[in-house]
């Protein structure tokens, strides 16, 4: 049990692990939490817990429709929101794709080095082979 909450601390430390994605994530969650207390603010009988509710439903395209801003001043936010929040959303998972696609190049890389060490090893013993018997020719 322990060795698999170690493997995904790693694996989760290797996605998160950048600053430059902690700072999308750290954008997108106060879009979805200042997104949602705002419009708690502005529509009338809405809570907060209910307005990140709607933030993330919106920001994520998904748009169940439980909750839907009346005022101008909510449909202009949620407008807002979508577009801003659309692009943070994409932005957060096309820096977690390319963090995993990272880290398999990464390991692709370093066994390709491991073979292109073996390589020379092997070519140092054949250049070896071959003094020896440059050497052994000479002395016919």
């Amino acid at each position: 049990m322990v060795a698999v909450v170690n493997h995904l601390r790693v694996a989760v430390g290797r996605v998160f692990g950048t600053a430059e994605l902690q700072y999308v994530l750290a954008i997108l969650l106060g879009l979805v939490i200042g997104g949602g207390a705002l419009v708690a603010y502005l529509e009338e009988g809405r809570s907060v817990p209910e307005g990140i509710w709607w933030a993330i439903v919106t920001s994520t395209s998904v748009g169940y429709g439980d909750v839907v801003p009346a005022s101008w001043q909510g449909r202009l936010l949620a407008t807002a929101l979508m577009v801003v929040g659309l692009g943070f959303v994409a932005l957060f998972t096309a820096a977690i794709a390319a963090r995993i696609v990272d880290a398999d190049a990464d390991k692709e890389h370093e066994r390709l080095l491991r073979k292109l060490d073996e390589q020379r090893a092997e070519n140092e013993k054949i250049k070896a082979q071959l003094r020896e018997l440059s050497e052994q020719i000479k002395r016919l």
